[in-house]
C-alpha cells in the first residue's frame, strides 16, 4: 500500500472520534467477508410466455418446443448464455441449447404429438 493511501486510511474520522477508515473496516466489513464463489456469475433472463398451437414458445425471435400437452399453458423461460430452460408450474419441462441465430425452430421429437413425428 502506498504511503498516502495508508495515511488516508488511518486518518481519524471527524464524525466517529477515535476511529479511522481502517479501524471501521476491521470492525465492520472484514468479519463479513467470505470467499468468492467457485463458479462465475451467469446472467439469467427470466420471461413468461404462452405456448402456441405448434407447442413452441418464442424467446428472442427463436421458437423452442415444449411437450404438446402444454399447448395454451403459460411457461416460465430461464435463458442463460448457453441454455434455455422451460418451466411449467415450477417444474422443468424442457431444456434446449440456446440458438445463436434469430428465427427458426428448436424442436425435440418427444415433444411432438405422435402424428407429427413422421
Amino acid at each position: 500500500m502506498g504511503g498516502l493511501l495508508k495515511e488516508l486510511n488511518h486518518r481519524a474520522y471527524r464524525h466517529y472520534p477515535g476511529s479511522s477508515r481502517q479501524t471501521r473496516f476491521d470492525a465492520l466489513d472484514r468479519p463479513a467477508l467470505t470467499a468468492l464463489p467457485r463458479c462465475r456469475y451467469e446472467y439469467t433472463d427470466i420471461r413468461r410466455a404462452k405456448v402456441g398451437p405448434d407447442y413452441h414458445v418464442l424467446y428472442q425471435r427463436h421458437a423452442y418446443s415444449v411437450p404438446h400437452a402444454l399447448v395454451g399453458s403459460h411457461i416460465d423461460i430461464e435463458a442463460g448464455t448457453r441454455l434455455v430452460r422451460l418451466y411449467h408450474r415450477g417444474q422443468m419441462v424442457a431444456q434446449h441449447s440456446k440458438a445463436l441465430k434469430e428465427g427458426g425452430f428448436t424442436t425435440l421429437n418427444e415433444h411432438m404429438p405422435e402424428l407429427h413425428r413422421h
